[in-house]
């Protein structure tokens, strides 16, 4: 047999355009620090903002992991650490521990089918029969509330098996309004139930951002209660538009008897999904306690001592420690499996430790801040610069990562709420929470981009419903963020 000679495949434009696109976030992680510093700036914050820059640029590109990785090795080779600091401040943070365990704790929830069972409970009641616009706000409450206890990846495909099962009981069709309106709009509700529990996924990075930069920590307890009341505001609207913005038919779904999306081969839950459910909510219950109930209390006390992370970790060790009929209440491995983003720990191993170094005295680059927002705000009132930081939010999360722009946005914003008055927690909250609606485009964020890999969604479509939703988070959020600051 002759030897055949086996030929590269030639570069496609796509490779092309990625490796420029990489080029561009390696010059900016290794290159942009070697350029004179811009005053305020010192040499050192010209380093860490190059890296700054260049993590954000490829998240928003080219992919979250590999991006995080390098990321990180740049911080190492920086003159703010070295490299064995920086992979501490990284992979070692605490917040990345709690954040693993309590995905793990989710995984398990998801595993097991509690997300399922919680949803087809509250979906199926028979008070929506007859009722097609009541079915379609607790269809899409019923994810919130799903996503909020599980993660949305789970809760946004299950409503989507959901809404395929319904379309072949009642005989809709891929392209049909109802289908695709419903498809979407479950998909927000089930982003929206994600946000509701902050450090569950990458929101935690931006949480610890600002409490480096405020030097004061975000309340839970407000961040919870205004995810649960603006995300229910939302899915109040856009169950409404439905009808009266949209016009869609919804006389299939008035025939349509919800009993029949029930539980039915599963009336009850196992003693598995109770203990695992009844563990999600202990711990977040702690969480809150630590900042709702008063100081002196032992048990205060005692998960003030633990921490977070260490609550979390107690409840994963106490479910393999427990067995029933020779097996663990928690099978580690599966739920590592079912709820574990990786995404999601490398992005917030990246974030904290630069946004960290980006904030700190040494860089200048609050400095730089203070004299680039001054100018923007001189004059203006306090329902003004709510406007103009949830706008740009809103924008900007949309073009690039919802991750790099909140952290951006958080040294802006920090400064003005001094001199407006503003309470610090409020206005990270404002952040964290706008830049969570990345929805238009497909590298918005990874829930847009599951939008796009859907063969029953059009662009076009995806960008309009989408781009309505936004607008009613901005038309929602405005005069909520306002009269929150006169509290």
């Amino acid at each position: 047999m002759e030897n055949q000679t086996i030929q590269a495949p030639a570069p496609k434009k796509k490779d092309l355009s990625h490796y420029v696109l990489c080029l561009t976030g390696f010059f900016f992680l290794f290159g942009f620090g070697l350029l004179p510093p811009i005053a305020p700036l010192t040499p050192v914050g010209m380093q860490i903002l190059g890296i700054f820059i260049g993590v954000v640029f490829m998240w928003s590109t080219v992919g979250i992991i590999w991006p995080s990785i390098l990321g990180i090795v740049a911080f190492g080779m920086s003159d703010y650490c070295t490299m064995n600091q920086a992979i501490t401040s990284s992979l070692g943070n605490p917040v990345i521990w709690q954040v693993l365990m309590i995905l793990i704790i989710a995984g398990a929830i998801t595993e097991s089918g509690v997300g399922e069972y919680i949803a087809r409970w509250l979906i199926s009641k028979k008070f929506v029969n007859g009722r097609p616009l009541l079915f379609c706000t607790v269809f899409l409450y019923g994810f919130f509330i799903t996503s909020a206890i599980t993660n949305s990846f789970a809760a946004i495909f299950l409503s989507w098996a959901v809404l395929y099962s319904i379309a072949d009981m009642v005989g809709y069709q891929k392209g049909d309004k109802y289908m695709t309106i419903m498809l979407l709009f479950s998909t927000i509700a089930g982003a929206l139930g994600d946000f509701v529990i902050p450090f569950k996924g990458w929101q935690i990075a931006l949480c610890a951002a600002f409490s480096q930069a405020s030097g004061t920590d975000l309340s839970y307890v407000q961040y919870i209660a205004f995810a649960i009341i603006l995300g229910s505001l939302m899915i109040l609207a856009l169950s409404l538009s439905i009808k009266f913005v949209f016009r869609v038919d919804m006389s299939k779904i008035k025939s349509f008897d919800a009993s029949r999306l029930s539980n039915a081969e599963n009336v009850k839950l196992n003693y598995k999904q109770k203990a695992y459910f009844s563990t999600f909510l202990l711990v977040i219950a702690s969480t809150v306690a630590t900042t709702v109930l008063p100081a002196e209390w032992w048990i205060v006390q005692l998960f003030s001592r633990l921490t977070g992370g260490g609550v979390f970790a107690l409840a994963v060790v106490i479910l393999c420690f427990v067995k029933v009929n020779g097996e663990p209440l928690l099978d580690f491995n599966r739920a590592v499996i079912a709820g574990v983003k990786w995404e999601c720990i490398f992005i917030c191993a990246a974030a904290i430790p630069i946004a960290n170094a980006l904030t700190s005295a040494e860089t200048g680059f609050t400095t730089l801040c203070a004299q680039f927002i001054q100018p923007m705000v001189a004059g203006k009132g306090v329902f003004a610069i709510i406007a103009i930081i949830i706008l740009v939010d809103l924008v900007l999360t949309n073009f690039g990562s919802n991750t790099g722009i909140a952290m951006l946005l958080i040294p802006l914003a920090i400064p003005l709420c001094q001199q407006f008055q503003i309470s610090t927690s409020l206005m990270g909250i404002l952040i964290i929470y706008t830049a969570s609606m990345g929805f238009i485009l497909p590298g918005a964020s990874a829930v847009s981009a599951v939008l796009y890999g859907n063969n029953w969604l059009r662009p076009k479509q995806i960008i309009g419903y989408t781009s309505f939703a936004c607008l009613v988070y901005l038309l929602l959020a405005l005069p909520f963020f306002y009269c929150a600051s006169l509290l």
